[in-house]
C-alpha cells in the first residue's frame, strides 16, 4: 500500500462512501480525492482491478467482465466517454524550490491503465516521492451513448508504484 485517501475532513476513505463516490460519477460531479503517500515509492500509478466490494445487494452480479466493458468505452467513436482520471502535486527540486506539477486526464482504456504494466501515472515521473508527500487526483465519468448506458459496472481502482530503497534510490 503507498497511498492513503483522504476526504475532504482528513478521514479515510472506506467501502460505506462507496455508493457515494460512484452516485457523484454517475451524476457526471469531478471527484477529487486527496492522497498522501505512505511508502516511499516512484512512478505512482492507477488501474482497474475487479471490484473487491459490490455492496449490499441481493444479488451477486457477474463481475468478470467489468473491466473489459468499461475499457471499451474507447473504442466507442466518442473520445471523451468514459472513466479518466487526472493529478496535481508539488515536488522539490534540488534546490528545495517547490515545483507544482499536473498530469491531463488520460481515459482508462486497453492501452493506459488495463494493468500494472500500463498504469496511469498521477505523479511525478522516475521522482520518488517520500512518505507524507500530497497528491490530488480527480476523477470523473462520462457515459457512454452507444454501449452499456444502464449497466452497472463494479470494478476496483488499484494505486500502485516501484518502491524506493536505499539500493534503487533516485530523486
Amino acid at each position: 500500500m503507498y497511498l492513503r485517501f483522504l476526504k475532504d475532513d482528513g478521514t479515510d476513505y472506506s467501502d460505506r462512501d462507496l455508493p457515494g463516490i460512484a452516485t457523484a460519477l454517475l451524476n457526471g460531479e469531478e471527484l477529487t480525492i486527496n492522497c498522501t503517500v505512505v511508502q516511499k515509492c516512484k512512478n505512482l500509478g492507477l488501474y482497474l482491478t475487479e471490484s473487491s466490494s459490490l455492496g449490499d445487494y441481493r444479488f451477486q452480479p457477474d463481475i468478470s467482465r467489468n473491466n473489459l466493458d468499461l475499457l471499451a468505452f474507447e473504442s466507442d467513436n466518442e473520445p471523451d466517454s468514459g472513466l479518466s482520471v487526472s493529478s496535481t502535486w508539488n515536488e522539490t527540486n534540488d534546490a528545495d524550490e517547490v515545483i507544482p506539477g499536473e498530469r491531463d486526464y488520460t481515459i482508462f482504456s486497453v492501452s493506459a491503465g488495463a494493468d500494472y504494466t500500463n498504469r496511469i501515472l498521477v505523479g511525478p515521473e522516475n521522482y520518488e516521492m517520500a512518505v507524507g508527500y500530497s497528491i490530488s487526483i480527480k476523477l470523473k465519468f462520462k457515459p457512454s451513448e452507444l454501449v452499456l448506458k444502464d449497466k452497472r459496472i463494479f470494478i476496483g481502482i488499484e494505486a500502485d508504484a516501484i518502491a524506493a530503497t536505499e539500493e534503487n534510490s533516485e530523486t
